[in-house]
């Protein structure tokens, strides 16, 4: 359903016997949805320097704790995959053991929360890099089937090791947070001619 959209319902029991009249009818407005914030602190570089999805390709330095990205966006189809790639700063002076985790959650089912089966993907560490890829990168990505088609949010956090693994909703933690749109087509080979 379209968010902040007013529907309306009525219902006509029908059987073998016959059929009644509608009911009244009823109605209900859709709430709009938002997704919970996550902002990093910028006490450090830590950051995600690069993601590649698709056709997005973003280069970025941290210019704050959350950077807002969601005009930058791509088409990706149900039930085909993808590679996601994804550079780090882990923040230190290449001398030493810094690393950092980076997650990414897609909302496939657009409920604004990133809490589903099959929406959280970890990308894995990196040590003591300015610009490079974590460890689980490129990692494939399927569509899924029954993924509600149009705008939803990917978000990717990365973070500190030494902290913990990110999650989708947290804040202060020594890192960045990134979210971007994914536009959700039908896949034409799934659907079935029924003329």
């Amino acid at each position: 359903l379209n968010q902040t959209t007013k529907y309306f319902w009525r219902i006509k029991p029908k059987n073998n016997c016959g059929e009644g009249i509608f009911s009244n009818v009823f109605s209900f407005t859709t709430e709009l949805c938002t997704i919970c914030n996550s902002v990093a602190n910028t006490s450090y570089d830590t950051s995600t320097t690069l993601v590649n999805f698709n056709t997005i390709n973003n280069a970025s330095a941290k210019p704050s704790g959350y950077s807002n990205y969601t005009t930058i966006n791509t088409e990706v189809t149900r039930n085909l995959s993808y590679d996601l790639k994804v550079k780090v700063n882990t923040a230190d002076d290449l001398d030493s053991a810094y690393s950092t985790q980076t997650k990414v959650w897609i909302d496939w089912n657009q409920n604004c929360n990133f809490d589903d089966d099959g929406e959280e993907y970890n990308l894995g560490e990196a040590f003591s890099t300015v610009n490079g890829l974590t460890a689980q990168s490129p990692l494939s990505i399927i569509v899924p089937v029954n993924a509600i088609l149009g705008n939803t949010i990917m978000r990717i956090s990365t973070k500190f090791s030494g902290d913990g693994l990110p999650t989708s909703c947290e804040n202060g933690a020594d890192g960045e947070v990134e979210d971007y749109t994914i536009v959700v087509k039908d896949n034409p080979a799934s659907v079935e001619d029924i003329s």
